[in-house]
């Protein structure tokens, strides 16, 4: 008997069984030829196979063989071609050239075995992935939402196929709007977007793919200002629009998409909706459970104009800071270089010292007027001026009538 591990089918532990009954001689072999219905010559081989090689010996002999097997020749052959003139090649691919300028018959699977047992070819899960940058949530509730549409056969077969319009939340993955639709159009995404806007209010800034309805992809448009109906519409709101490169960057509403293909199409078989009208009276249910299971809390939580930061469940002591002073990620990458972000830092400084040297105060505002300029730098004499009738005129000639009405600073911080 060999010390080497044996594998034996449940056939061959019944023999073995009978076997080892006969050798304690508590069985004859004709009983025994007879339990496993064979022939008392065959019984007597087997014993005698059991008597010199143990249980190896009731191993079938043909296990591992097989009649289809092809020459090992043939694979060495076919192997070396792939590696001197088709490395590159998908097994697909290489199995054509084989055939038709080797005559080297053999199965596109079977290739492909062949290519990944030599390590030509690497599955699907041996490729190295692509490597993403990750891109960290936003701070704050309602400061970047992710649009987008998904078509598919939400229905199943009881509906045609329609496009839910899904707005997530970027800080909290909070689904914020659903609406189903007809197509991915403008007009669809107007009505998503002001239900969002009546129903939220605005966002710093909305997070698309770099299809039609938000960007101009004529690389060389004949006409227009380079704004499509819907950002020229954001822009008038003061709403960003950002366009992302890969799939990847948006990737709370992808995964989304995915979630909603899976739990979305079962509630609406489960309560046999099979049109949009139905499904959008049943999307705020859905809405509802899905936010209570998925969404987080966001890392910054703004409750009656104030700032909580917490760890941990537990709120840190912390105090607003003017922002402008700070030089984000986002901010050097947009502009590959620190010195470029640090820009805007040195003409505010210049501004704020030129404010004190000649007496003005200074703050930081905006236009309420189009069109609607943020982060305007207000300028405004200590003492009053004195003008003449055809000065006032000449500065309207230029300006035009800019006059500001009182207002409360809203937070602004005045410098003197």
């Amino acid at each position: 008997m060999t010390g080497d591990l044996t594998t034996l089918s449940t056939r061959e532990m019944h023999r073995l069984q009978v076997v080892l009954r006969i050798a304690d001689r508590r069985l004859t072999q004709t009983a025994g030829a007879q339990i496993l219905g064979i022939s008392d010559r065959q019984m007597r081989r087997i014993c005698r196979r059991f008597a010199q090689e143990g249980a190896a010996g009731l191993e079938s002999k043909r296990r591992g063989r097989s009649n289809r097997r092809l020459p090992v020749e043939l694979r060495k052959e076919a192997l070396a071609l792939v590696r001197a003139r088709y490395a590159d090649f998908g097994p697909t691919l290489a199995q054509e050239k084989l055939l038709e300028q080797h005559d080297i018959r053999v199965a596109t699977e079977t290739l492909r075995q062949w290519m990944i047992d030599d390590g030509i070819w690497l599955t699907r899960r041996q490729r190295n992935k692509r490597v993403q940058q990750p891109r960290h949530r936003r701070d704050c509730y309602g400061e970047l939402v992710q649009i987008d549409g998904s078509d598919h056969h939400w229905f199943e077969e009881r509906g045609p196929r329609r496009v839910p319009l899904v707005y997530v939340d970027d800080a909290t993955g909070k689904l914020m709007s659903l609406r189903m639709c007809e197509s991915e159009s403008a007009f669809s995404y107007f009505h998503a977007t002001r239900s969002y806007l009546q129903r939220h209010g605005k966002p710093v800034a909305f997070y698309s793919d770099k299809t039609g309805v938000f960007r101009v992809n004529a690389k060389r448009p004949k006409a227009g200002d380079g704004f499509t109906q819907f950002g020229r519409a954001m822009s008038e709101l003061n709403i960003d629009v950002i366009c992302a490169n890969t799939p990847a960057a948006k990737g709370r509403v992808e995964r989304a998409h995915q979630t909603l293909q899976d739990r979305l199409v079962k509630e609406l078989r489960l309560r046999e909706i099979s049109t949009m009208d139905e499904a959008n009276r049943y999307l705020p249910e859905f809405m509802e459970d899905y936010n209570r299971r998925f969404a987080r809390v966001a890392r910054n939580e703004y409750e009656d104009g104030g700032v909580s930061i917490r760890f941990r469940g537990v709120a840190l002591a912390a105090r607003p800071f003017h922002k402008d002073g700070c030089v984000t990620q986002a901010s050097i990458v947009e502009n590959k270089l620190l010195s470029g972000a640090l820009e805007p830092g040195k003409v505010y400084v210049t501004v704020v010292d030129r404010a004190r040297d000649f007496h003005f105060y200074h703050y930081r505002g905006s236009l309420t007027t189009p069109p609607f300029t943020e982060t305007v730098e207000w300028m405004i004499a200590k003492e009053v001026q004195q003008a003449s009738p055809e000065q006032v005129w000449r500065i309207n000639q230029i300006e035009g009538d800019n006059a500001r009405h009182v207002q409360p600073l809203y937070g602004c911080a005045v410098d003197e």
